[in-house]
């Protein structure tokens, strides 16, 4: 079986991926991957409320500040001169949550963001426009261009919360 898994108790688990960092010493750049159960391996099974504490106490992390050392094993050692990051802890533990939704074949939050939009174009309320607010503001900060069409992307679901 190609693709992430894992196997419990002659049960095999599957997974998805996604690119972050351990912090320890260096920075170790990893496959965080997520599974179906709601483990989560970022060098040592844990659940998602262990994952959310890892975040926060920096042992996982989203992005290397300038200066540290990147390991990526089996390629070598790296020093940030400089860099742009896209993802920060938080969308980090957001994405890992749209994964553990989508894996469930339960709604992400780009799907429950899509949902709350359409109900504000049919119902134009304030109290839609809050609801499509709090949905956009769950979607994992790098994931919101995905919400609209190539062209035009999330604004105008931006439009729409915060005016233009």
């Amino acid at each position: 079986m190609n693709g992430v898994y894992r196997k419990d108790n002659g049960e095999i688990i599957i997974g998805q991926s996604l690119k972050a960092f351990i912090h320890n010493g260096a920075h170790f750049l990893i496959d965080l991957k997520v599974y179906k159960d709601g483990m989560i391996d970022c060098w040592g099974l844990v659940s998602l409320e262990e994952f959310i504490e890892k975040v926060r106490s920096g042992w996982v992390k989203a992005s290397v500040p300038e200066g540290e050392e990147i390991r990526i094993y089996p390629l070598g050692d790296f020093k940030i001169k400089e860099c742009t990051c896209y993802v920060t802890e938080q969308d980090l533990i957001k994405e890992v949550k749209d994964l553990l939704n989508e894996l469930n074949q339960k709604p992400t939050s780009l799907d429950l963001c899509q949902k709350a939009y359409d109900k504000y174009n049919r119902e134009p309320t304030e109290e839609n426009r809050e609801r499509l607010k709090r949905a956009y503001e769950q979607v994992p900060e790098h994931n919101r261009k995905y919400l609209g069409d190539t062209d035009t992307k999330d604004l105008p679901i931006r439009d729409s919360i915060y005016g233009a």
